[in-house]
């Protein structure tokens, strides 16, 4: 594709190299003066020769004739015989003005010749050739049959003499210049002009015939280069298997595609190549010069004519028009230096031979050595430039042989018609005639025609493909990819190794700490809790730690060393998910039980996200994908690792708790990325399959690792802002002297605590039944358009209507690479959009309708919490909307300014239609999925403070005793509260030993929940 422009341009020279010789030297350039046929014809300056015979006592000395002009030209063919072609020219209201000397030089007449009428009859006879002798040519000797010239004669003058012209002399004079004009002029002319006719004619159509007589042999096989690397058979290359399927089976869709074909233009001085002919003859030299050519017709493909088979390392293409046109602009120039004219300035005409084919079908078998090695391993925007094709191609045959040419013509069939076009009317009469004689000569020599063609291809194959080695050889050396790989193979795996290595650090020193904490505690007596809290306390830093998260007795020691270093590692496993390529784009060919892929056309890392969303003008994406997916999640690991060391002083425990919600909450909004990836592997989901082979083409977004270790690291964001709040609560608890110890109460329904909890219980159930109708509901389409969707896509498939669950299907679609990874994938979003909100309104539920104790309904409120945190229903509503405004533009970019950006903008240039298109269009039923979307947000968090303010009343109200351990020894007392507590926050931080150093030097152990 990349070399179609110059590989068309050499294809389409082919015949001109066989018709017109080379020249050795450069083209002639046009003369100083250049004049139009008219004009030329008006400066003409024709000679009359003397008479030495006297008339009626008057002697010619000579004269010339000049201002020469015509008013009609017409051609007649006056062919008996096919084999004999012959033509009847005619030219009317010749004029001319002529000037004489007579009686040596003493005088001189001049008169004006009007109303001329000249006539001209040519046969032209077969040339016979050795090589073919049953294929005669229609360029045999040319033959006058017939030369008539009258005229009137005008305006006569007398000048000079040394005698008075009396009025009889007059009259003899009168007599004498019409008999001339009458008698002499024609046939001096046509004396003078017949040689010239038959000689100039005959002599370059002989020049002509023995060109064209090589083209009759038989076609020869050319030698074959010999590839010095394994190259690419064509025969079982994927890529060529599926493409001749495709043209095979959506021959009308192909059609339709080529039908966009402009006009191809040629500039043949583009090139090396003078390609001329010049013909001397009689005095009379022309030349004429193939200047550039204009392809027309290529829209006119007809269904089912464009073939394409491969083997080993030839391609054969074959392909039929319904009207095919070659407009070859050729330089005519005719100069005269005969004894009998003289010219001003030489002819010089702009000529267009228009040669229009019906019906056309012609077969080519092309050469084509590609390395196997070097078009694996390059990218697919290396594959699209003619730098990195020609060093595939030079890599596979010495220097000195042509890897890509024209290997033979094999077939060629057609009607042809020549048309001469010129400007100006004069010129446009001569063209006429022009037409006629190349069509009385055509007449009955058309089977001739296709060996000709078929030899003149063969003819210029050698140096065609010696044009096109040049050209290889003068390619700069291929260029680096320019596609997005990532930091590179090392910085990806030191980041992720890094992230890995702290911790499995933090786990180790946690099991660390916690062993030495289990052998201290197994030698320390008991104390009671009160003191033995104290004295932990003091051990952690005491009242000068001012109240900082890490340091706080509800903290166990291994929680304080593995939470930093969870927090640090999720840091940097984010940094790797967002450096490194996380989805990409591939081109999958299958053919014969093999595939071949191309890729990645696409590739996508949160980093070139937002680069292509911005310059694409998807600002809101880019805005997103940023600071939502990218500088947030950061920002919150930052927050988190700073609330868990800051001193009070620095952040009350109010603000602190303020802020850990926060993050609890919103920590789920980087996400927003990945659903905007799923809906972009969505949009690029195209499968073509052969009906009638195994041949098929995918267009298959695959997500990689660094996908998921996004994922992973949002999972593990929100499980540390989860640890960080559970934390925070049970040391206000533990600061407020209620350390969450409570009676065992009489279990009840929660919705009796509060008049307004029966109310969200049924804006809850409203919300559940919205959240499944937003995901049954058809929310949203994508609408793919453009010449690749055309040919891969049927009508009906070209607009697909999405709901959250087909969407969720169309991912799990079988794929070429990495099943388990799209299934994971399938998994995470469903999880998240469907079955989490859904599991949150369940557990409202059971919260508020189920009879509890409340130790039950505290953990159910927990587990509330943290679904209503990792509950994305509203994070993938958001992704479609900001989809719908700017889906468009962010792919346009990528079409046209990514990696396939050569061969869609030559796509686009070439058939004047999109190359591929896609837009995401909301539907009527996105209302359901907004609203949905709405309620999952708002009514959960109101369900929750409702909830907790009805606890907090309740245990008010009941008086809750709460039991905490002081310096009395009342046994009684201690074992009688034992008996009535339960153990609320204190059970959710683990099982946690402690060992105390009395300051007396003794030491003293306990164990406690």
């Amino acid at each position: 594709a990349a070399l179609a422009p110059d590989m068309k341009t050499l294809f389409s020279v082919w015949a001109a190299c066989a018709l017109l010789p080379r020249s050795s030297g450069g083209s002639n350039g046009p003369p100083l003066t250049r004049l139009p046929l008219r004009k030329w014809l008006r400066r003409l300056l024709v000679e009359v020769p003397a008479q030495p015979n006297p008339v009626g006592g008057v002697v010619l000395d000579g004269g010339n004739c000049t201002g020469i002009e015509l008013e009609l030209t017409e051609a007649r063919d006056l062919t008996k015989n096919p084999a004999l072609p012959e033509l009847l020219y005619r030219a009317s209201n010749v004029s001319m003005h002529c000037r004489l000397l007579l009686n040596a030089g003493t005088m001189m007449v001049e008169f004006d010749i009007i109303q001329g009428v000249f006539e001209l009859g040519i046969f032209v006879e077969e040339f016979v050739s050795m090589i073919a002798p049953t294929r005669p040519l229609p360029l045999g000797p040319v033959r006058v049959s017939r030369c008539a010239l009258n005229a009137e004669v005008v305006n006569l003058d007398f000048s000079g003499g040394t005698m008075p012209l009396e009025d009889t002399l007059l009259d003899a004079f009168h007599s004498f210049i019409e008999d001339l004009v009458d008698k002499e002029i024609p046939k001096v002319a046509c004396e003078d002009l017949v040689p010239i006719i038959e000689g100039h004619g005959s002599r370059a159509l002989g020049h002509l015939a023995m060109k064209l007589e090589p083209l009759l042999e038989k076609p020869r096989h050319p030698s074959e280069p010999h590839p010095v690397v394994p190259a690419v058979d064509w025969g079982t290359f994927p890529p060529v298997r599926v493409v001749q399927a495709l043209v095979a089976e959506r021959a009308s869709q192909v059609s339709a595609l080529l039908s966009r074909l402009p006009v191809v233009e040629v500039n043949l001085g583009d090139f090396d190549v003078n390609f001329s002919m010049q013909v001397t003859s009689n005095g009379v030299t022309t030349r004429a010069a193939l200047e550039s050519l204009r392809l027309e017709g290529l829209g006119s493909l007809q269904r089912h004519g464009l073939l394409l088979e491969g083997h080993e390392n030839k391609l054969d293409l074959a392909a039929g028009f319904g009207q095919l046109k070659v407009v070859s602009h050729v330089r005519l120039e005719v100069q005269i230096h005969t004894d009998t004219a003289s010219e001003y300035a030489p002819l010089w005409e702009q000529l267009a031979i228009s040669v229009d084919v019906s019906e056309a079908a012609a077969s080519v078998r092309l050469m084509a050595l590609l390395s196997q090695h070097l078009f694996d391993v390059m990218k697919v925007d290396q594959l699209q430039t003619r730098e990195c094709l020609g060093a595939c191609a030079r890599a596979t045959v010495p220097p000195w042989q042509a890897p890509l040419g024209l290997y033979q013509l094999l077939d060629f069939s057609g009607a042809p018609s020549i048309k001469v076009d010129t400007f100006g009317r004069q010129e446009a009469q001569f063209a006429g005639l022009f037409d006629a004689t190349v069509a009385a000569l055509l007449h009955g020599h058309l089977p001739v025609l296709q060996p000709l063609i078929i030899g003149g291809a063969n003819v210029a194959r050698p140096q065609l493909n010696a044009d096109i080695a040049r050209y290889l050889a003068a390619l700069p050396p291929c260029g680096p990819s320019m596609v997005y790989e990532g930091p590179g193979d090392f910085v990806s795996g030191a980041l992720l190794w890094v992230s890995l290595g702290i911790i499995l650090l933090g786990v180790a020193l946690a099991v660390v700490v916690a062993q030495v904490a289990n052998e201290g505690s197994a030698k320390a007596e008991f104390f009671d809790l009160q003191q033995h809290a104290r004295n932990i306390w003091a051990q952690w830093g005491g009242p000068d730690d001012n109240g900082i998260l890490a340091k706080h007795p509800v903290v166990p020691p291994f929680a304080t060393v593995l939470y930093p270093c969870a927090a640090a590692s999720t840091v940097i496993l984010f940094v790797y998910s967002d450096l490194s390529i996380g989805t990409i784009v591939n081109l999958v060919f299958t053919a014969g039980g093999t595939s071949t892929t191309i890729g990645p056309a696409f590739s996508f890392s949160l980093m070139t996200s937002i680069y292509y969303a911005w310059e694409g003008g998807a600002y809101c994406i880019a805005f997103l994908t940023a600071v939502v997916s990218g500088l947030w999640p950061v920002v919150k690991l930052l927050l988190l690792l700073t609330l868990w060391f800051l001193p009070e002083r620095f952040c009350n425990v109010h603000a602190r708790g303020d802020l850990l919600r926060f993050l609890d909450k919103y920590g789920k909004y980087s996400l927003v990325d990945s659903w905007l990836a799923l809906l972009a592997i969505a949009s690029y989901d195209i499968d073509w399959r052969s009906a009638s082979s195994d041949a098929s083409l995918t267009i298959d977004p695959v997500a990689l690792p660094p996908f998921f270790m996004f994922v992973v690291a949002t999972v593990m964001s929100l499980l540390l802002g989860h640890v960080g709040s559970l934390y925070h609560h049970a040391a206000e608890d533990w600061d407020s002297g209620e350390p969450g110890f409570e009676r065992k109460g009489q279990a009840r329904r929660l919705g009796t605590l509060d008049a307004r909890l029966p109310w969200v219980a049924a804006l809850l159930l409203l919300t559940g039944i919205a959240v499944v109708a937003g995901a049954v509901v058809t929310s949203f389409e994508i609408r793919r358009s453009g010449a690749l969707a055309d040919i891969l896509i049927d009508e009906s498939e070209e607009t697909i209507s999405f709901s959250v669950l087909s969407l969720a299907m169309r991912i799990a679609r079988t794929r070429t690479a990495f099943p388990l990874g799209l299934r994971l994938l399938q998994g995470i979003f469903v999880l998240f959009v469907l079955i989490i909100p859904l599991l949150l309104i369940a557990a409202f539920l059971i919260l508020f309708l189920a009879p509890l104790r409340p130790k039950a309904q505290r953990y159910i409120i927990i587990c509330c919490r943290v679904l209503d945190a990792w509950a994305a229903y509203d994070v993938f509503a958001l992704a479609v909307v900001v989809a719908h405004f700017e889906f468009g533009l962010l792919a346009h970019f990528l079409i046209y300014y990514d990696s396939l950006a050569h061969i869609c903008g030559l796509v686009k240039s070439t058939f004047h239609t999109e190359c591929f298109r896609m837009d995401c269009r909301a539907t009527p039923g996105v209302i359901v999925l907004i609203v949905a979307a709405v309620f999952s947000y708002i009514f959960p968090k109101v369900a929750l403070s409702l909830c907790q303010d009805a606890m907090d009343n309740r245990d008010d109200a009941a008086g809750i005793q709460l039991c905490a351990y002081d310096d009395t020894d009342d046994a009684d007392f201690e074992a009688d509260c034992e008996q009535d507590i339960d153990y609320e926050w204190w059970e959710v931080v683990e099982e946690t030993q402690f060992e105390v150093g009395s300051g007396d030097g003794m030491s003293s152990s306990g164990s406690s929940r």
